[in-house]
């Protein structure tokens, strides 16, 4: 008896161990792969920033009260909506596809 069960605890905390580390490996690759996109996106949005800033330091007060009326000052938030709308419909059908594997 004592030789069965110590057979089957090292069975099980060698699977164990396997699981955890397959698990911990896929967890900081999917972490890492997020980290990435949430690092881009935030370059994006600060070199749009930095263009939109530039450009409306040069443009005439008409044209910028005109920009003023066709975005509004919520833009970035709506865009911002819609592209995390975007990432995760990508999200899923890569899960739902197994390529996200």
């Amino acid at each position: 008896m004592p030789l069965l069960g110590g057979l089957l605890v090292t069975l099980f905390s060698g699977l164990f161990e396997f699981f955890v580390a397959f698990f911990a490996r896929e967890v900081a690759l999917r972490l890492a792969f997020a980290a990435l996109v949430v690092a881009g996106f935030a370059t994006l949005y600060g070199v749009g920033v930095g263009l939109v800033s530039g450009i409306a330091y040069v443009m005439p007060a008409g044209l910028a009260t005109v920009f003023a009326f066709v975005f509004p000052a919520n833009v970035v938030s709506c865009v911002s909506a819609v592209l995390t709308v975007d990432g995760a419909v990508l999200a899923f059908r890569l899960y739902v596809t197994g390529m996200g594997k």
